[in-house]
């Protein structure tokens, strides 16, 4: 996640423009050092609602200032990419402008200098006031800022305004100035305005190009093209504005003043869209050095005017080509591919990589332009080729191909459930990354994917930390969980997890299944996890996990690949000699969607071995390779894991091992009294802890004979530290009123109604939350933490 620090030892500083010319004005603006912020190809910031941090508010700061940034380092570290924008206040927004880029060294220690300009010409709106502040990534820095020089933006503005209505982008305006005085030729910048007021500065404008005027009081004539890039001219009211970056002339406008329309024509482009894709190296870092460029599949193409405007829509093909025939164009146009996938019609998806972190800001799609074209020589055909491109090292700047990396695995992925069904419907997906995302998961949060954004994924995307942009494995990992969210059921509570973790089957399940498509979706059984620093990998096929069962993610993962691979292996006396189609397992993973127990690893076993008879033995065989025994009733005593694991695999002190966990569900179809158990705390593992782990849950089905109200009430019998919650589902959808809860050091009961129908299926679940967890993160595990104990009494209607 990104850090924060506080800059120190700062000054006022106050610098006025050059008055030359008509227009010197003295407008306030605000000064931003944005560490690791997102650089674009405008000039403007584009991360709206986060923001800087407040350092402090200075006055007086105008275009041609010339300024020095010291930044003292007082940690060392990794370099540090910092951005610097103007700004009214510290909150990033669209108003920001970018001046430049600085890198700080984070090998030295001690103060280094950097040199910023505000040049002339920049739009600077009408700032009263403004704030210096700083966003960090990784090194320790403190800031200040000195002004240093002002340089005197001498500006002059004609007077004659482009009246014609056909005044637009691509044409040419024609018009005369001359330099009265003076010993030097002058270099001038020209701009078109859309409108303009008696103040230099408080208008809108867009580059047009330089020209030279030269020491004469002759007039000279110049001719300079309104640009392709341009959205600011109005056909009635544009300008001419000249910026000389010289002072000691005086530059006075003619009064000849004319312009050329260029006619639209047809254009027909065509060619490739691509992006650079970087492999993960043996010691589990990107390796930017042995990049490749790989087809951006499927992904939307657009053709734009020079206004930015969407002239027509395509998609590229699985080679990443694309085409256009006979769009209309005036003046240039340039080719756009979109960081989505998109259809309308079966099948229907709507899947974009989009710049934002968790949170309620849906972000805007990333895309990247190709430079412009003139339309004149598109008449017939042009080729037009697109590579979104990354630096040959780890960048939080420009890595424009990351987002289409991301998009590329997902398309696997989605051409994997097209194979079975041809029609599928994919809801809509976002997938938010940025240098300050805060982990890589799935979730249906509107508070996390944003207003209207049904499903997000959030990705890692910090470069000089733990980038996921070119995870493979990762990214299918989080996708399965998107699809299985998506067209199947997740009942997962998620929750911390690791290799050797005893899970909950939820979780286990949940986690694994992900684990393996990442290998099927990517047709590869090394799953891989890069950071900065060296990340870690594993092998579906191999595995060197020691916790087997169906309470393992990586005995679900291994199964699940052993199913689908086509190699064979033997363990724990039994040999793989199966090798079922994608559709197999993908059948058995959707029919989970409408299962009346929860989802867990037998519950698709059961699925897969109903579809597929005649494998029936081969694919216990292959459970067996990792104990899992042949169906859920045959799981007999589950709590003999607690001391067959030895007490290296359970991390709490104190403990019991637990109640026997026979059957994993127990079936109630009739009023019970005292359903009385010892509940152990936790199963904490060997590398992780959380609420997630095996007999954190204990879970009764319930088959009501009659509709009404069912009755539940819950009893702690000990006054240890235990919390207990009870949850009433329904296929997976929690039923209204439920979750009723018994805090810590507690001894009472808590009765809760429901409303049922016959003949329906309904789970109860009791989840213990032992203070062992939070000893964990502290001192360590209370000498009771091992039990939980509690009486259920349930009545049927």
């Amino acid at each position: 996640m990104a850090k924060y620090i506080t800059l120190v030892g700062f000054m006022f500083f106050s610098l006025t423009c050059g008055g030359g010319g008509s227009g010197g004005d003295s407008s306030s603006l605000g000064l931003i050092l944005a560490l690791g912020g997102v650089s674009t190809s405008s000039s403007s910031a584009s991360t709206s609602q986060a923001q800087y941090n407040l350092v402090y508010n200075y006055n007086s700061v105008t275009v041609g200032t010339s300024f020095t940034i010291k930044v003292n380092v007082y940690t060392t570290g990794q370099n540090v990419e910092e951005d610097v924008y103007l700004s009214t206040d510290y909150t990033i927004s669209d108003q920001d402008t970018f001046l430049q880029k600085i890198t700080i060294d984070g090998s030295k220690t001690g103060e280094q200098s950097f040199s910023v300009t505000i040049p002339c010409g920049t739009s600077t709106s009408s700032y009263s006031y403004g704030y210096i502040g700083l966003k960090k990534k990784n090194a320790s820095n403190s800031a200040t800022i000195y002004a240093a020089t002002s340089t005197s933006c001498d500006y002059v503005a004609f007077t004659t305004t482009l009246t014609t209505t056909t005044a637009g982008v691509g044409g040419t305006v024609n018009f005369n100035a001359s330099v009265s005085s003076g010993k030097n030729s002058v270099t001038a910048d020209v701009y078109i305005q859309n409108s303009y007021t008696s103040s230099a500065y408080t208008y809108t404008y867009k580059k047009a190009g330089s020209v030279t005027i030269q020491t004469s009081p002759s007039t000279q004539s110049f001719s300079v093209t309104i640009p392709s890039d341009s959205s600011l001219v109005a056909p009635t009211s544009a300008k001419v504005a000249l910026y000389i970056n010289q002072t000691g002339n005086s530059v006075m406008s003619g009064n000849t003043f004319s312009y050329t329309n260029t006619p639209p024509v047809n254009v027909s482009p065509s060619g490739t869209l691509s992006y650079q894709y970087f492999p993960i190296g043996t010691n589990n870092r990107i390796d930017y050095t042995s990049g490749s460029v790989l087809p951006a599949r499927g992904i939307t193409v657009q053709l734009l005017d020079s206004l930015d405007t969407v002239l027509s829509s395509t998609k590229t093909n699985n080679s990443g080509a694309y085409s256009f025939s006979s769009v209309s164009v005036s003046g240039t146009f340039k080719i756009r591919m979109v960081a989505e996938l998109k259809s309308t019609s079966a099948p229907i998806m709507d899947i974009t990589v989009r710049n934002a972190t968790a949170g309620s800001t849906v972000g805007s799609i990333y895309t990247v332009s190709s430079s412009s074209v003139t339309a004149s020589t598109c008449t017939s055909s042009c080729t037009v080729n697109v590579t979104a491109t990354h630096p040959s090292s780890a960048t939080n700047a420009s890595n424009a191909s990351g987002p289409f990396a991301i998009l590329d695995v997902v398309k696997r992925g989605v051409d994997k459930v097209l194979t079975v069904d041809g029609s599928t419907t994919f809801p809509t997906l976002s997938i938010k990354t940025n240098s300050s995302t805060d982990g890589s998961y799935f979730t249906q949060s509107s508070s996390t994917c944003g207003t209207g954004v049904p499903n997000c994924i959030v990705l890692l995307g910090d470069e000089f930390s733990d980038p996921d942009h070119f995870d493979k494995a990762v990214i299918a990992h989080e996708f399965t969980h998107y699809l299985e969210g998506a067209l199947s059921r997740s009942d997962s509570i998620g929750g911390a997890h690791s290799t050797n973790d005893h899970l909950e089957p939820r979780v286990a399940y949940g986690e694994g299944l992900g684990n393996a498509m990442g290998g099927i979706i990517n047709d590869s059984k090394d799953y891989r996890d890069s950071t900065s620093s060296g990340g870690f990998s594993f092998d579906l096929e191999t595995g060197t996990h020691t916790t087997k069962g169906f309470y393992s993610e990586s005995s679900v993962q291994s199964v699940i690949w052993d199913l689908y691979d086509s190699s064979s292996d033997s363990k724990n006396s039994q040999t793989d000699s199966l090798s079922m189609t994608f559709a197999q397992i993908w059948a058995a993973v959707t029919s989970l969607k409408t299962v009346d127990s929860i989802t867990h690893f037998h519950e698709f076993a059961k699925s897969l071995k109903a579809a597929n008879s005649g494998s029936v033995a081969d694919i216990t065989a292959i459970m067996a390779m990792e104990s899992i025994a042949t169906d859920e009733a045959s799981e007999t005593n589950v709590s003999s894991v607690a001391s067959a694991g030895g007490a290296a695999s359970h991390t709490c002190t104190g403990g019991s091992s637990g109640y026997a966990y026979t059957p994993l569900i127990q079936s109630v179809t009739a009023d019970t009294g005292d359903l009385t158990g010892l509940n152990s705390s936790q199963f904490c593992g060997l590398t992780s802890y959380a609420n997630n782990k095996l007999f954190g849950s204990r879970f009764y089905k319930i088959t009501p004979a009659s509709s009404g109200t069912l009755s539940v009430a819950v009893t702690d019998t000990q006054t240890d530290q235990e919390s207990i919650v009870v949850f009433l589902t329904r296929r997976g959808v929690t039923v209204s009123g439920s979750d009723i809860s018994i805090p810590s050091a507690s001894v009472g009961t808590i009765t809760r109604t429901f409303s049922v129908t016959s003949g329906n299926i309904y789970i109860l679940e009791i989840r213990t939350y032992n203070r062992c967890i939070q000893g964990l993160q502290s001192s360590g595990c209370y000498t009771n933490s091992g039990i939980g104990e509690y009486a259920v009494n349930i009545n049927l209607p």
